[in-house]
């Protein structure tokens, strides 16, 4: 997804797909390719995908080509318990998972990380508040040296 900006390029994937190749505008490498002195990076819930071969219409719901966005594994089982928004379960794992995909996708082009946003919509769920999540799972993420400069606790 920061290929663009932290690489110059899109991702292999979408120029591989034939879908992808015909909406994606030219890359301006003047422009794609810009240094940045940090990210900032929001952070809510996480998805769990399905491939989709085959995807119906045109556009960007096709390029992604995912059947369908899930809170649910493989086996069904919920990822995270149900937030009290509709579209947003309680996934703090997600974040450290995020992390560590970014690092080990840019490694040498990403720059220090700034979470700004962060959390979920509160369903009574007292016992397990945004800052217990985010300690819980911050601290895998210094292991694999993700460079975190900044951190907002709601």
């Amino acid at each position: 997804v920061l290929d663009p900006i932290l690489c110059g390029r899109y991702p292999e994937n979408m120029e591989d797909s034939f879908l992808a190749k015909h909406n994606l505008p030219p890359m301006n490498l003047k422009n794609s390719k810009v240094p940045l002195i940090f990210l900032v990076f929001n952070y809510y819930t996480t998805l769990v995908a399905k491939n989709d071969p085959n995807p119906k219409g045109e556009g960007y719901l096709a390029d992604r080509k995912i059947e369908k966005d899930l809170y649910k594994t493989k086996e069904g089982l919920l990822i995270g318990e149900k937030s009290g928004a509709e579209w947003l379960h309680v996934v703090p794992w997600g974040l450290h998972v995020h992390l560590k995909f970014l690092k080990e996708t840019y490694r040498y082009n990403l720059p220090p990380i700034h979470i700004t946003e962060n959390g979920f919509a509160d369903k009574n769920i007292k016992e397990y508040t945004a800052y217990k999540a985010s300690q819980d799972n911050l601290a895998p993420s210094e292991r694999h040296e993700v460079s975190l400069n900044a951190f907002f606790v709601p």
